[in-house]
């Protein structure tokens, strides 16, 4: 399933938020290149959700000072549409469960993976796994701890970036390639020509 926009904006958001520790609405809205309205909705959202307090303090300016107070790498707070359910759309594909859990674990095998990322919704086999953990290897996301030894042991992983809260995923890139010369000429931006 395809991560929502407005879920994207709001993490990033929130990403900001985590770094700065404490803020007022200016200095994020400012940090963020975002609109005060859109800051004030957020931070109104996260105090709600637990994720941020009043520190009951002011800046000179008279300003409210707002206080992180769930900022760990597993802690994102929910996004709500308009309707005012939350989405969840990142949670629900087998990438975003196995990043998360990759993430949680930082040293694993595909197994591990596997038992964690499984959901009474989604099912993430341990072939999948594997795949993944391949794939993120290939990326530059892991480092080979142990070898696999095929039918005795698994290979074990250790995550080495963990760019976010978002699941590295594969795109398809669309390009003219020059049968003649044997080379890509030109390559398309994502979603159409560049």
């Amino acid at each position: 399933m395809a991560i929502s926009r407005k879920r994207v904006q709001r993490d990033r958001l929130w990403g900001i938020a985590r770094v700065m520790g404490e803020f007022t609405y200016n200095d994020l809205s400012a940090d963020s290149k975002r609109p005060m309205n859109y800051v004030t909705k957020a931070v109104k959202d996260w105090v709600n959700d637990g994720f941020v307090k009043n520190s009951g303090r002011k800046n000179s300016r008279n300003r409210i000072i707002w206080e992180v107070v769930k900022g760990g790498e597993m802690d994102i707070p929910p996004v709500y549409d308009n309707e005012g359910r939350v989405i969840k759309d990142d949670e629900a594909s087998p990438e975003g469960l196995m990043w998360r859990t990759i993430r949680h674990l930082r040293t694993f095998n595909p197994s591990d993976v596997a038992m964690h990322s499984n959901t009474t919704k989604v099912e993430v086999s341990i072939e999948a796994a594997r795949k993944y953990c391949q794939f993120l290897l290939a990326g530059g996301y892991l480092r080979v701890e142990h070898k696999a030894v095929p039918g005795v042991k698994e290979a074990v992983y250790t995550l080495i970036v963990n760019s976010g809260a978002f699941p590295p995923i594969e795109k398809r890139v669309r390009v003219v390639y020059d049968q003649n010369k044997g080379e890509i000429v030109h390559t398309f931006a994502v979603g159409g020509v560049a």
